[in-house]
């Protein structure tokens, strides 16, 4: 690798804090979103156990060997080697050294009756695709803390829609960052097609490339709502058990994920809808998947407007991590819905509606978040979830904090330090 081409991640810092109390760290995350570069340059060698032949006879022949070799040891796609875990995860017994070993992998392992568990020698954290701020996108005029601190806001550089749904085509993957968003969004569909025909059948040994493009497309169409699975199916023509076998390979390659509802504390009399969203780990994924151009995202807003909720969540869960933060959505049975909540460590919360923007979604956003912080303050749970503050993220215009202190965010203006 490179180093000089080397962009510098948010979860580098996470990972060497992991690597001080344990013995070591799996790092998950879909394929090309940087995993095996940043272990690289935190661990130096990289043993690629899917491309070096050597490295995996090596292993078989004389495990003794191969573990000898510098610490930390970056082991990329790990899982493709039969009793590696194992491997590891004795290596780790027989020392009292923490940092030992940096695993990457792009795919789930198969289920194994024989592997041991992982727990207080193992930890795992995932990585996601590059944010705003470590493309180097943002302006870097409204910092997350500001959420968290209570600061008020201001940004006024320019950058509106236009560019947004750019990005949004385009995705945050590394390797595609110096191209234009029409070669980048040509690369992205090349990368669902090899989802679509490759993918599936290295992890499961077979699969059927229509069956997982319909269902691609129907979870994309669905992006970031309730569907049930019975809806996803029969857009995809398919019954239940098969959409239940695909969905959990596409969670096992990393790129299907899902926003959790947030459970207020225990004592709440606060009922909730705890339907998970549909979600891609990257908002392009969607745009790739159903072949949308820019032209169209614009004159369909609508849906325009579902994946900027989800660009805007993707940075949102790469910057909660950073903090042990946990990101989700809320919604009761009254149908008062807030896009996202960020739960802090010590239970306070964070509470962000996303709109594209205009006047009239603004204030819908803002009606909604009053309404939110209104039952949590007469509710039993306003001293255990405290509300740090009330945010808008919008796709154009100035980032400012109103009179009655709801920040409006230009979501180009937005960062996170690091």
């Amino acid at each position: 690798m490179d180093k000089s081409k080397y962009t510098r991640r948010i979860i580098e810092t996470n990972i060497k804090d992991i690597l001080t109390y344990m013995g070591g760290v799996v790092i998950t995350g879909p394929r090309d979103c940087g995993k095996s570069w940043t272990a690289e340059m935190i661990g130096g060698n990289i043993h690629k156990m899917d491309a070096d032949e050597n490295e995996v006879n090596k292993f078989y022949i004389n495990s003794e060997l191969f573990f000898s070799q510098q610490k930390p040891m970056v082991i990329d796609e790990w899982q493709v080697v039969e009793n590696m875990w194992n491997k590891v995860r004795d290596e780790i017994n027989k020392s009292t050294e923490f940092g030992q070993f940096i695993l990457t992998g792009s795919a789930a392992p198969a289920p194994d009756s024989k592997k041991h568990t992982g727990a207080g020698r193992i930890a795992s954290i995932q990585m996601y695709t590059m944010s705003y701020s470590e493309e180097n996108t943002s302006s870097k005029e409204v910092e997350f803390d500001h959420l968290i601190d209570g600061t008020k806001v201001y940004g006024a550089s320019k950058f509106g829609l236009d560019e947004h749904i750019e990005h949004i085509i385009k995705g945050g993957w590394p390797r595609l960052c110096a191209l234009d968003y029409l070669k980048a969004g040509m690369a992205v569909e090349k990368y669902v097609d090899s989802i679509v025909n490759a993918d599936f059948k290295k992890i499961s040994g077979k699969s059927n490339s229509k069956t997982t493009e319909k269902i691609m497309n129907a979870i994309s169409r669905n992006l970031l709502t309730h569907a049930s699975i019975e809806k996803i199916a029969e857009e995809a023509y398919i019954n239940t058990k098969t959409l239940s076998r695909y969905t959990k390979l596409l969670s096992d390659i990393n790129v299907l994920e899902y926003v959790d509802a947030w459970k207020p504390h225990i004592r709440s009399s606060i009922r909730i809808n705890m339907k998970p969203k549909w979600n891609w780990t990257d908002p392009s994924i969607a745009v790739a998947s159903l072949q949308l151009s820019k032209d169209k995202l614009l004159n369909d807003l609508q849906y325009t407007g579902f994946l900027f909720e989800s660009l805007v969540g993707r940075d949102l869960k790469i910057y909660s991590q950073s903090i042990g933060a946990k990101i989700y959505y809320y919604q009761d049975k009254e149908k008062l819905e807030v896009d996202y909540i960020i739960e802090l460590k010590n239970g306070d919360i964070i509470a962000i509606e996303v709109k594209l923007g205009g006047e009239k979604l603004i204030k819908d956003g803002i009606e909604s978040l009053k309404a939110f912080k209104r039952k949590i303050e007469t509710s039993k749970i306003v001293n255990v979830h405290k509300i740090c503050s009330l945010n808008i993220f919008v796709s154009n215009g100035l980032s400012y904090t109103t009179n009655d202190g709801i920040n409006i965010i230009n979501f180009g203006h937005f960062y996170k330090e690091y």
